[in-house]
Formats: structure tokens, C-alpha cells, sequence
């Protein structure tokens, strides 16, 4: 509830600072917000009420990162709002932020979870594939598309067949004129044939960043295999994940 109040204020920031969400573009994926500066998203990490197992939305190293480059290479970012095309006759609507939002489908984790923790998937993963490619033209998308075929020397046929490159979210991040992206997600939990209509969307968010021209602060940890399969999976194994039906 108080994640969901915070996306309220979030919208109620971005409106004041006359990007209404009202004027998103929609895209396959969402609607989008070009060229927003910093400060709204800054406050709504803050805002936002981070599980403590959640190391990756961990608010205190993001926010500080964030600070570090909010007058140069982070001061303006593209902000998605991500959602369905289309919604099934069992998912769920939510116009609690002045739109229709056609939420994303997640199941519950069947790992380790309990009554105080709700774990998104068993891979704690919310973004889709091809999420990353938000902000950028046609012409930017194809032509790094086109790099990753020829470096990886990609094959796109099976059995004699064409079929379709999986190309991993990264690649998007390497466009040298990209804006950085955060997204907001209002997920719907249930397993696949679950009614979740008259349930109340789980609100998370993620983002990417572009290369950065500062010098990083690093900082060593020392961990097992299980830790870091749990917690940075989805980057260990981006080039295996599917993308939502209908995007």
C-alpha cells in the first residue's frame, strides 16, 4: 500500500514538473516519459520501501550513484511505465495513476518464500525482455541488433528454419546517445490461469543505466555461488528469458 502511494506521488511529481503522464507516448510495453529530469525519480527511490533482501534496489547505494551524475550524464532520463498491449479476460486493469495500465503477469516464487516476503518469480525478475530498447529510434535498435549478430555470430535458423534471435537487454544499454531508463511496473500476482482482476497491483521498478565517463566507487563482497545466482540471475542468465505474451 505505501509502494502504491508512492507511485500516486510519483505521477503528482512528474505532472508538477509538466511531464503529466496524461502526455506518455504509448509504446509496445508501456507509455513513455522522453527527456524527464532527475528529481522526481530521485524522490520516488527514496519513497519507495525496499525489502531488506532486496539488495539490487538497495535505495542508499542507487540513490548515492544517481547523485554522483545528477548534473551531467544522468540530469535527463526516459521514464516507461510498463504494461500489456492487451489484458486477458483474467488479468487486471489499474487506473490508479490517471491511465489505464494494463499490468504485467508475474507468478508468486516458489523459493523461499514465506509470510512476510513475496518473492517475484522464482528469478526475482520484473522487467520483460526487450524493455531496454524504450527511448530509442528504429534505426538505433536495428543497428545494434545488427553489431550483436555480426560480434556473436548469431545463427537464426533451427532445423533448416529461420527463427527468431533472443537479443539480450544489454546490447540496448551500449547506444552512446541513450538517455538513461527507469521503469515503473504495476504487476499483477498470480499463477497463470489465476483471476486477478479485482486484485491490487504490486508496484516495482527497475532501471539501466548507460556507461558512465566517472570513475566508479566499487566496492568487494565476498559470496557463494547460490547468493549470487539468487540475487543476480537474471543478469547471469538474460539471454535465456522470454518476454511478456502480447509485447
Amino acid at each position: 500500500n505505501s509502494n502504491r502511494r508512492a507511485a500516486v506521488r510519483f505521477v503528482q511529481k512528474l505532472q508538477q514538473s509538466g511531464y503529466p503522464l496524461t502526455k506518455a507516448e504509448k509504446i509496445s510495453g508501456g507509455f513513455l516519459l522522453k527527456n524527464v529530469p532527475v528529481n522526481p525519480i530521485k524522490d520516488f527511490i527514496s519513497d519507495f520501501q525496499n525489502h531488506p533482501l532486496c539488495t539490487i534496489t538497495e535505495t542508499g547505494p542507487i540513490t548515492r550513484y544517481i547523485e554522483d551524475r545528477a548534473e551531467t550524464e544522468l540530469a535527463n532520463w526516459d521514464i516507461l511505465f510498463a504494461g500489456l498491449n492487451e489484458c486477458d479476460d483474467l488479468g487486471l486493469t489499474d487506473s490508479s495513476l490517471g491511465i489505464v495500465i494494463n499490468c504485467q503477469r508475474r507468478s508468486p516464487g516458489s523459493d523461499r518464500g514465506d509470510k512476510n516476503t513475496l518473492r517475484i518469480t522464482n528469478k526475482q525478475r520484473v522487467a520483460s525482455r526487450g524493455t531496454e530498447k524504450a527511448g530509442l529510434t528504429q534505426e538505433q535498435i536495428k543497428l545494434i541488433e545488427q553489431q550483436y549478430i555480426k560480434q556473436k555470430k548469431t545463427t537464426s535458423t533451427e532445423n533448416g528454419k529461420e527463427k527468431p534471435i533472443n537479443f539480450p537487454d544489454h546490447i540496448y544499454r551500449a547506444v552512446p546517445e541513450r538517455r538513461p531508463l527507469f521503469v515503473l511496473h504495476l504487476l499483477a500476482i498470480g499463477k497463470k490461469d489465476d483471476d486477478l482482476r479485482h486484485t491490487k497491483p504490486v508496484v516495482a521498478w527497475s532501471l539501466s543505466f548507460p556507461s558512465t565517463l566517472m570513475d566508479e566507487k566499487k566496492v568487494e563482497y565476498v559470496v557463494n555461488t547460490t547468493w549470487l545466482h539468487e540475487n543476480y540471475g537474471q543478469d547471469l542468465e538474460e539471454e535465456e528469458m522470454a518476454g511478456d505474451d502480447n509485447e
